[in-house]
């Protein structure tokens, strides 16, 4: 492999023109790395202004100022008046990438710009911004500009999300370049009174069904997710769309493609389309759309049965698996027959399916067939079997497994060990207890296992001797036997498997004996085991016992720079759960670790151990690893605070992190809403609109009643958002309608 160029004095500002895309990916690397002097940023911006016809040094002066931790959003918005369309293209580019929303204004003047590709950029930059100002601008391109501008104006429209808007969308439906993008956008911000509209394509064939089918999912999926009103969308849909709708749908499979045929099949599950069955039974070939075929006929229920025992036979391995557990929860006797018949094959997997659909489909007549598969080779497809034998009807299944416990199979003893211990343990303690001698591993194993709930004095001598003399796997399982079981001596027993010559053996007995009697376990035993080389499960559970008595910081900081990784996780772990004075400094310096697994770790414990490390958590939120990100947007929920809630708000409102914070905030406690409340009062606009966003997703009264304090909002669009919320609110009904009317008006 060709070895880098050295980088020692190297001049990053001429080496972002190098040739080597090296070279000029360290320069960019370097330059954002440190603050950038003026001259340096004047330098950069030249390469912007006089060099954008050098595409290699341009995109890395793009980088530059996007990623740079310098103020170049005022000299980028001076050059939006360059004479140079080229340039304000570029400078367009780079502020939308830059996601400062000072620049909003600037670029909503560039919308008028005489040069189209600058309006383009503009028009995309205004979307990433999510920049509200822009709306009124962008809906004149959409309606009155060239198939390239509307297109982007709709494009901006849709990221920006201000669903007020799409009222002015129906009429782009009969512009015949533009009926694609309005059917998509439509279906991004429009309610369910934007239905109409977009049934009347598909009846009309205007426009592919498996387009305006992915619109209506959208509109479906939003006000299920806001206001449990996804069924109430579904009539809708059905009754707009008629005899004449259903026939175009069913028509459209012939003519889709993936990914629009994924929206045409999720649709005519939703609206439970019997009479689509066999065109999606005859999709299950297809692994690209197999996932959402398979849960559209689940919808369909016991009408897909016919159309799914045609296909079966045809189906591979990996299907007819997923195909026999929808079958099982389907049942009725053409399903058991067709299962049983999958028994026979040699396929592991399918034979495992089909067995556990048995149990599913609930035909205790089947205990035959699942017997004979108690001598097969592969283990899944016995444990499958007696697992189904035991479900399906325990006297019967009792009657099966007796006269198997002197089977010359050691596969079939086992397995009808189980099934009596499944069945009724007490009732047949005695082949129970023979079955712990036998000469089989796996069998004494089974039969100690199943002797859990017995409560015979006889039976703690029979564990105990299976825990001095046995195999490490039966010893393990006489451990969680006596966890849970009511013998007076069982801890005693259970303490001293913590010595025991095999590490599974140890971590069992470690685990039980913190679950069942903590205090058995002393501080200094957790230490000693905390640190036992080559004993990883071992280790973890002592150091997450040692973090939840806070206890032995010294111990838990010296095992955060272990060599392995859980075990290093779960000291940093530890940490945080202890509350120790010195966890927040010391999970702090973590945040700066070049090990994003660390990182990720570190905000986690922080969160617990310091909720006032608001500031360090704000900070690695825009983490370069996107799951630290996601932890910290988790960790920012769970603390639940006035300052944290008013983060995550202000992250939705401005960045990518949009989705994410708003996820977390429609699962808070009700004790939440109140932090919400108060930043719809106190805040910027464009975080107070996201408030209002995120209580309409709660759909509670405590949401009502916060949005009710703004409905006469001095800004409009807090204002208008409010009302529409609290109508959508008032018409799912439920708790909306106890808090008060619909105050009305627009």
């Amino acid at each position: 492999m060709q070895s880098e160029p050295p980088s020692d004095n190297l001049d990053e500002l001429a080496a972002i023109g190098s040739d080597d895309w090296r070279v000029r990916r360290r320069a960019v690397g370097t330059l954002v790395g440190r603050p950038l002097a003026a001259d340096e940023l004047r330098q950069v911006l030249d390469v912007l202004r006089d060099s954008h016809q050098d595409f290699s040094r341009l995109n890395a002066a793009i980088q530059v100022l996007v990623q740079t931790g310098a103020d170049v959003v005022p000299p980028l918005i001076d050059l939006l008046a360059h004479g140079d369309a080229d340039v304000r293209c570029y400078v367009a580019l780079a502020l939308g990438e830059r996601g400062d929303p000072r620049a909003a204004p600037s670029l909503v003047q560039a919308l008028s710009d005489a040069d189209p590709n600058v309006v383009l950029h503009a028009a995309d930059a205004l979307g990433r911004l999510r920049a509200a100002v822009a709306v009124d601008a962008l809906l004149g391109l959409a309606e009155s500009s060239s198939f390239a501008i509307s297109f982007s104006a709709l494009a901006a429209l849709t990221a920006i999300g201000d669903e007020r808007v799409w009222r002015r969308l129906p009429p782009l439906l009969q512009a015949p370049f533009l009926q694609i993008p309005a059917t998509e956008a439509l279906g991004a911000l429009g309610d369910r009174d934007a239905v109409p509209h977009l049934t009347q394509l598909i009846i009309s064939r205007q426009v592919s069904a498996c387009v305006v089918a992915g619109a209506l999912l959208d509109i479906y999926e939003r006000e299920e997710a806001r206001f449990a009103a996804g069924a109430e969308v579904v009539e809708l849909i059905r009754r707009e769309l008629g005899a004449s709708g259903r026939q175009a749908l069913l028509a459209s499979f012939s003519e889709a493609s993936f990914p629009q045929l994924n929206s045409l099949i999720q649709l005519v599950g939703v609206l439970r389309m019997a009479e689509a069955a066999p065109q999606l039974a005859s999709l299950l070939h297809r692994p690209d759309v197999r996932v959402a075929t398979l849960d559209a006929l689940a919808k369909l229920g016991p009408a897909a049965t016919s159309a799914l025992l045609q296909e079966l036979p045809q189906l591979d391995g990996e299907t007819q698996c997923a195909v026999c557990e929808l079958l099982g929860r389907l049942g009725g006797s053409d399903v058991v027959r067709a299962l049983e018949g999958l028994l026979d094959m040699d396929e592991e997997d399918v034979v495992v399916a089909a067995a556990n659909a048995l149990a599913n489909a609930g035909d205790a007549q089947i205990i035959p067939s699942l017997v004979a598969l108690l001598d097969r080779r592969h283990k899944a497809i016995r444990h499958a079997a007696s697992v189904a034998i035991a479900t399906l009807d325990a006297p019967q299944a009792i009657l099966a497994a007796l006269p198997l416990l002197p089977h010359s199979s050691a596969h079939v003893r086992e397995a009808a060990v189980k099934i009596l211990g499944r069945c009724d343990a007490v009732g047949h303690l005695e082949q129970l207890k023979n079955a712990c001698s036998d000469s089989d591993e796996q069998v004494r194993r089974a039969a100690i296992e199943m002797l859990a709930d017995c409560r015979d004095e006889s039976v703690l001598a029979i564990v105990v001797h299976a825990l001095q003399t046995d195999r490490p796997r039966v010893r393990a399982a006489a451990v969680s036997t006596l966890a849970n079981s009511d013998f007076f001596a069982a801890r005693t027993w259970i303490a001293a498997a913590l010595d025991d010559a095999d590490g599974w053996v140890r971590y069992v007995a470690l685990r039980e004996l913190l679950q069942h009697e903590p205090a058995t376990a002393t501080t200094e035993m957790l230490v000693r085991l905390s640190q036992q080389p080559e004993d990883v499960p071992v280790r973890v559970t002592a150091i997450a016992a040692l973090g939840a008595r806070g206890a032995e910081f010294g111990v838990l900081a010296s095992l955060v720079d272990d060599s392995e990784p859980d075990i290093a996780a779960a000291a940093i772990a530890a940490i945080g759960a202890g509350h120790f004075v010195e966890s927040p400094p010391f999970l702090a310096n973590l945040l700066a670790d070049a090990d994003p697994r660390r990182r990720f770790s570190a905000v986690q414990a922080l969160a617990a151990a310091a909720p006032d490390a608001l500031e360090l958590l704000r900070h690695a939120a825009f983490d370069a690893d996107r799951s630290v990100s996601a932890g910290v947007i988790a960790a920012l929920a769970r603390l639940d605070t006035p300052e944290s809630i008013a983060v995550l708000l202000e992250f939705a409102a401005h960045t990518d992190l949009r989705e994410l914070c708003l996820a977390e905030l429609s699962r808070l406690d009700e004790s939440a809403v109140k932090h919400v409340a108060q930043v719809l009062h106190d805040a910027e606009l464009d975080v107070r609109r996201t408030a209002v966003e995120a209580l309409t997703r709660r759909a509670t009264s405590s949401a009502w009643e916060a949005l009710s304090t703004v409905v006469d909002d001095n800004q409009p669009a807090v204002r208008y958002a409010a009302r529409y919320a609290i109508a959508r609110l008032s018409v799912s009904g439920g708790a909306v309608d106890a808090a008060g009317p619909n105050r009305g008006g627009t």
